[in-house]
């Protein structure tokens, strides 16, 4: 029989979660390629989008300092190459991507 001691509080499990992903090497420091969906800007200039391909999706948020460095338009469907981390965002319990450098993919090979 367990205790109600055993038990993590959700607060408990999410901070934990966090601090390993954070700690995880392959997690910090990550390259991606995928597909743009549902981007927007928001008035504080940070960007919201979902990064997908055949299968599967991962919310992304690009915030405004870096979002200011961006030198193209994001469009929907924009196959595109991310560098950044994957961090777990804690009050809504989720992981996802932090962008830190985008760019269009093919352009950076071309040039």
């Amino acid at each position: 029989m367990t205790t109600e001691q055993s038990y993590l509080t959700v607060t408990a499990l999410t901070k934990y979660i966090a601090r390993k992903s954070s700690a995880d090497p392959h997690l910090t420091k990550l390259r991606v390629r995928g597909e743009l969906s549902n981007s927007t800007v928001h008035s504080s200039g940070h960007i919201y989008c979902t990064l997908k391909d055949q299968g599967a999706q991962i919310r992304a948020v690009m915030f405004a300092r870096q979002a200011q460095h961006v030198q193209f338009r994001l469009e929907e469907g924009m196959q595109v190459l991310i560098e950044g981390s994957v961090q777990v965002f804690e009050r809504m319990g989720q992981y996802q991507l932090y962008i830190e450098r985008i760019e269009p993919d093919g352009i950076g090979q071309r040039q």
